[in-house]
């Protein structure tokens, strides 16, 4: 569960990031 947990905010970051490249 807390594995799922973390790839939850892993993949939040990356769309974060890629949000703020456009």
């Amino acid at each position: 569960m807390l594995a799922f947990i973390k790839i939850i905010l892993i993949l939040k970051k990356y769309s974060c990031s890629i949000f703020l490249l456009y």
